[in-house]
């Protein structure tokens, strides 16, 4: 694959502006709703925390879509229904899930700041490291289940949409 094919594959898989600004609000819409819905059945939506638990997932929702947008069009743009789909729920749910972690990582280790050793040495990279596994892993344990029943309903929905957008 010659660098000019590979510009072009990469300019014809850019998703259209308007589509993926109103996906995003919507995707960060549907993940803040669901976890609502998973605040409400596992704990009957009971936290002091809950607006900024929302806020947590309706970022990370927004902050995902246009990559996972991007990433389909990338790897399924021209191909079969089938393959566009697959496509589309692996791209979503990885990049919502990974987004959102990566953001209570940050979150988490912004807290810790105060605690850190001076910045840029080895000692202070070693603390990001284990903060950022430590949040990665808690909200892999603690934050996924959220997304359930409700966010799969949604990928389905999300992911059948982005099919269509992809043709």
């Amino acid at each position: 694959m010659t660098s000019a094919t590979l510009r072009q594959n990469l300019a014809a898989a850019l998703p259209p502006a308007r589509q993926t600004i109103a996906g995003a609000v919507v995707w960060g819409i549907c993940m803040a709703l669901s976890l609502r819905v998973g605040l409400e059945i596992s704990i009957e939506g009971r936290t002091v925390h809950q607006a900024a638990l929302l806020a947590l997932y309706f970022t990370g929702g927004v902050l995902s879509f246009p990559v996972a947008f991007y990433l389909v069009r990338l790897t399924a743009l021209r191909r079969a229904p089938q393959i566009r789909f697959l496509a589309a729920s692996v791209w979503l749910a990885v990049m919502t899930v990974g987004g959102t972690a990566a953001l209570s990582a940050l979150i988490y280790w912004s807290i810790l700041i105060d605690w850190n050793n001076e910045p840029l040495t080895a000692a202070w990279f070693f603390e990001v490291a284990i903060a950022s596994i430590s949040a990665l892993y808690q909200f892999a344990v603690i934050g996924s289940r959220h997304y359930l029943p409700l966010g799969i309903v949604l990928l389905v929905a999300a992911s059948l949409w982005l099919t269509r957008a992809t043709r």
